[in-house]
């Protein structure tokens, strides 16, 4: 039992840390994309 706790809270905070690389990413390439057109 604990040890599938422990499974699915690995799979979130990866899932997680995925989603924030993604935002940070995307935000980082808004702003390029603004510097260059602007």
């Amino acid at each position: 039992m604990k040890r599938k706790i422990l499974n699915l809270f690995a799979k979130t905070k990866k899932r997680h840390i995925f989603a924030a690389v993604k935002t940070t990413i995307s935000r980082l390439f808004k702003k390029v994309t603004y510097s260059v057109t602007s």
